[in-house]
């Protein structure tokens, strides 16, 4: 049972150490001290791009209109259950990538973003405008195009119990001014459909972001989360030398052979993300938040983008 951040550390370290993915995966202690040299105090994304206007810290300062910022908190909380699997593969066998309404500019993530202000705008936001019942109504068509749609209509009924996450998740955060890795198990029990993964990779993300955005509200909560263990953390790991994969896991990695979900080799890259990120975060004298914010934004660096190896491919709702 997870209940902090220590125990999902261990739950990574077992994993690692215990079926086989040592040899899979391996962390690279000489580089990561290097480049823990290299990194300075970074400022957190307050990801007020991710919102409506009306929901935005700018515009919202949280002593102002404490009803804004929950409501900003409950879109990040549905926003980030539909953040995972934006790619396919057409009937050629090449890989594709979702973009909204066919834009590449809006492709994957940022289409998401573009997809849950949408909803907002058009008044069909599931909790804030609609209730459960009406998900599949009203919103089949918003998601039609995307991968797995049919998973992400069950999410979207699930995470239109506002009420609950209110209750279970937001009160009990603003109370103990903590964000951190019990109460995303917590928000995985409750809301499995879009957050049941071992490594609460987006139950995390969910709190992380809330905590970014709300400091810019001058309503700081202290994060106590591990890295968030997805597709793109790896990927910058590994292109800064800081893990690397067996030869044989590798050459699956780079020709976009599917790696099962739960199988030994893709447990071995999420284990080791979090083990590598908790290594760079001590190294560095940063909090793990910072370290996954920090990789996040070398993945926008156009020497990145221009030469990085392919990031793994995992059909799975949990990233």
């Amino acid at each position: 049972m997870i209940t902090n951040r220590h125990d999902l550390w261990v739950y990574a370290f077992n994993a690692y150490t215990q079926s086989g993915a040592t040899a899979l995966a391996t962390i690279h202690v000489a580089q990561i001290e290097a480049v823990a040299k290299t990194i300075g105090k970074p400022d957190l994304t307050d990801w007020d791009f991710y919102l409506p206007k009306n929901l935005q810290a700018a515009n919202n300062p949280i002593g102002n209109d404490q009803n804004a910022a929950f409501r900003a908190a409950y879109f990040f909380f549905v926003q980030t259950a539909l953040q995972y699997c934006f790619w396919d593969f057409d009937a050629a066998g090449n890989q594709t990538h979702w973009c909204y309404k066919g834009d590449p500019k809006a492709k994957g993530s940022r289409g998401c973003v573009a997809l849950t202000m949408a909803l907002y705008d058009d008044g069909v936001f599931p909790g804030l405008h609609i209730q459960k019942h009406d998900v599949q109504d009203l919103l089949s068509a918003y998601v039609a195009d995307m991968p797995l749609a049919a998973s992400r209509l069950k999410i979207l009924e699930e995470v239109a119990d506002m009420d609950t996450f209110f209750n279970e998740i937001y009160l009990p955060m603003l109370k103990s001014g903590v964000a951190d890795t019990g109460l995303a198990a917590k928000m995985a029990k409750l809301f499995p459909e879009a957050f049941a993964d071992p490594f609460l990779k987006k139950a995390q993300l969910v709190l992380g972001l809330i905590v970014a955005n709300f400091a810019s509200r001058g309503s700081p909560n202290k994060p106590s989360l591990t890295a968030y263990s997805d597709y793109r953390i790896p990927q910058v790991l590994r292109h800064l030398g800081l893990i690397s994969y067996s030869d044989e896991l590798a050459k699956k990695v780079d020709s976009g052979e599917l790696l099962a979900a739960g199988s030994a080799e893709e447990v071995a890259i999420r284990a080791v993300t979090i083990l590598a990120c908790a290594r760079l975060a001590a190294e560095s004298g940063l909090s793990d938040m910072e370290i996954d914010n920090w990789l996040f934004e070398q993945s926008r660096d156009g020497g990145f983008q221009a030469n990085a190896k392919p990031f793994h491919l995992t059909v799975t709702t949990h990233y």
